[in-house]
């Protein structure tokens, strides 16, 4: 069985990634693209910041997390559903951690959960929302 697991920006940099691996990389609106060690099978690269709608009064112009982002990453897990998928964001503490549980519950990765993560709730929702959708064929309301 495939697993998914998330890592801080730092630890996906000098990360190896294991045969048959994908990694999907968030970075801050801000943030300079990751340089990654060769051998992963692909990569999705994501950029929108670790926010939520409430939030959103407390960053200055912040680039939330879009049902687009939400599309990219349910085409990019279906397609290989069948390799271990690590996601990486600056503290691989909440936007991975989000997108890792719910590659566990779309696709059945194992994935534990650690005690110090925070899934981003607005993430994991939209995620949940929009495969309800691509499932049903009409929009959730």
């Amino acid at each position: 069985m495939p697993i998914t697991t998330h890592l801080s920006w730092k630890e996906a940099e000098s990360f190896t990634p294991p045969p048959n691996s994908v990694l999907i990389s968030i970075r801050d609106s801000d943030a300079r693209r990751p340089f990654f060690k060769e051998g992963w099978v692909d990569i999705l690269l994501l950029q929108f910041d670790d926010a939520t709608e409430e939030d959103e009064r407390h960053y200055s112009n912040p680039t939330l997390f879009t049902a687009e982002d939400a599309d990219k990453i349910e085409t990019f897990t279906e397609k290989y559903k069948h390799c271990d998928i690590i996601t990486h964001c600056h503290a691989g503490i909440s936007r991975s951690s989000a997108v890792c549980s719910y590659i566990h519950e779309a696709h059945g990765h194992t994935f534990a959960l650690l005690p110090w993560t925070h899934p981003n709730p607005m993430i994991k929702k939209m995620l949940i929302r929009r495969l309800w959708e691509k499932l049903h064929g009409k929009e959730w309301k």
